[in-house]
């Protein structure tokens, strides 16, 4: 059990890993052979989640009030006793989830909302990447704006295509991230500093469009 402030990183049998919130624990089988129907972990708290795809043995996590059923995805589970609502993240992928008597697909950039005090379920849209207590801020001091827009095309895996270069390019600014971003608010954050360029997400490309090309 991670104490307050910090985080634990589990590997499973599977490749899998958890990231174990503080307060917050997991437990496992130490192999997860070929003969079990599923992958089985119980969880007590919160804990983030990348799974390895295997469509032959399901992924199950456990907690108080919820279950759910994985192939590979990311999600993070928070279900504290200390806390009336219960809430499953889903990052990447596609999930089942089992609570209170009823079953949920969910897909990816969604979010369930469980509260056990009205019995009430909501499903949100979320515009995050990881959970906000496992990201790494990132600060980009006094860098050049084609080197910022460069380091963001590594950190986001997709590539950035311009209509036009220009000096425009060469602007030094200053970009804070708290690392839970998702790629449209880190950009947006970005065009406001520069104030020079406009832009547009098609998959894994993000086309600049430049607004001034001095």
């Amino acid at each position: 059990i991670p104490a307050e402030g910090v985080f634990t990183e589990v590997e499973l049998p599977d490749n899998s890993r958890v990231w174990v919130n503080n307060d917050s624990s997991i437990t496992y089988d130490t192999e997860f052979t070929e003969d079990k129907p599923q992958r089985s972990v119980n969880l007590n708290g919160e804990a983030c989640f990348d799974v390895e795809s295997n469509p032959q043995q399901p992924f199950v996590v456990r907690s108080q009030h919820m279950t759910v059923t994985v192939l590979g995805t990311r999600f993070n589970v928070q279900d504290r006793g200390d806390l009336d609502e219960s809430v499953l993240t889903l990052y990447e992928g596609r999930v089942d989830v089992e609570i209170a008597g009823e079953t949920f697909e969910m897909t990816e950039g969604y979010e369930l909302v469980y509260n056990r005090a009205t019995n009430e379920t909501a499903i949100l849209a979320i515009n995050t990447r990881t959970p906000h207590w496992l990201a790494t801020p990132a600060e980009y001091t006094l860098m050049p704006l084609d080197e910022i827009l460069t380091t963001l095309a590594a950190e986001y895996g997709v590539t950035m295509e311009f209509e036009a270069r220009g000096k425009w390019m060469n602007d030094i600014i200053t970009l804070n991230l708290s690392g839970a971003e998702s790629l449209h608010q880190a950009m947006e954050m970005t065009k406001m500093l520069s104030g020079r360029f406009d832009y547009a997400i098609e998959g894994e490309r993000v086309i600049i469009k430049t607004t001034n090309t001095n």
